[in-house]
């Protein structure tokens, strides 16, 4: 039996001599509309794509802790070459409601390992806020993830042996399975599901997944009319090659990290929220 490498799921191509890798986009999706997730933007160094980060207000964006560590490790990183780019659906189309934001800091969970992805969030504050408008909007996160189907968006890869990132949004729509179920769907590969996880396979073909390139982006899960959607994890890491038929893909709850959250809202310093 060949064993499923797992990946967590950045852009570049780096290898690295963890089990948990980064690199990866949605495998077996399909073309998002114009402004049909106006919340969902790209974290780009020096124009490229890394990672997706969706926009939760004015000022701030949520992420992977893993797209901000790869980032901040690449050569001579210099933070003012770091941005989040919204209201566009393809990376290389300019249109009118376009938003290039520039970082001014970004934060990393104390508790964040690089080899088990535990603790993958991070958090990214903007100088300038984003303006409401023209597909661009901030989606809420939701305190109660439910077993309703699950929407991962993302400029990742189509598949793990393509060349460059999609230039397209992507979406794929899957269903939350239990992380028990996702702890055997992993095996018999070396990775961990733990409870502030959250996992999801395809609703259809059941073999749509995240793949390089998706990491950041939320995992929404869509409530019946009058109710908002609701971002309830962040995209993580998946089994390599992409979009193998019945495989998950894993996120990080954002619920059980409301506390930090809020702490580095307010304190805007890591060091400040290593206790919440």
């Amino acid at each position: 039996m060949k064993l499923c490498l797992i990946f967590f799921l950045l852009v570049p191509l780096v290898l690295v001599s963890a089990s948990l890798s980064s690199d990866k986009k949605i495998a077996n999706g399909q073309d998002a509309y114009d402004g049909q997730f106006p919340y969902v933007a790209s974290y780009q160094y020096n124009t490229f794509h890394y990672c997706g980060c969706t926009i939760i207000s004015q000022y701030w964006l949520l992420t992977a802790a893993h797209c901000i560590a790869t980032v901040e490790s690449l050569p001579g990183f210099n933070i003012n070459l770091l941005t989040a780019v919204a209201g566009i659906t393809n990376l290389y189309v300019n249109p009118p409601g376009k938003q290039v934001k520039k970082v001014r800091k970004q934060f990393i969970h104390h508790g964040f390992n690089g080899n088990t992805l535990v603790n993958d969030i991070g958090l990214i504050v903007v100088w300038d806020g984003f303006t409401v408008g023209n597909g661009v909007s901030y989606i809420s996160y939701s305190m109660t993830p439910t077993y309703a189907d699950i929407i991962i968006t993302g400029w990742g890869y189509l598949r793990s042996t393509y060349p460059d990132p999609s230039p397209k949004l992507q979406y794929a729509i899957g269903k939350r399975v239990t992380n028990p179920d996702c702890q055997m769907l992993v095996y018999p590969t070396n990775a961990v599901v733990t409870a502030n996880m959250i996992c999801m396979t395809g609703r259809y073909k059941q073999n749509e997944t995240s793949c390089n390139g998706d990491s950041g982006g939320p995992l929404i899960q869509v409530f019946p009319y009058p109710y908002y959607d609701r971002q309830v994890g962040i995209m993580s890491w998946d089994l390599k090659p992409c979009g193998l038929r019945g495989k998950p893909s894993v996120g990080t709850l954002i619920y059980p990290y409301f506390r930090w959250m809020e702490c580095i809202f307010y304190y805007q310093n890591g060091g400040q929220c290593i206790l919440v």
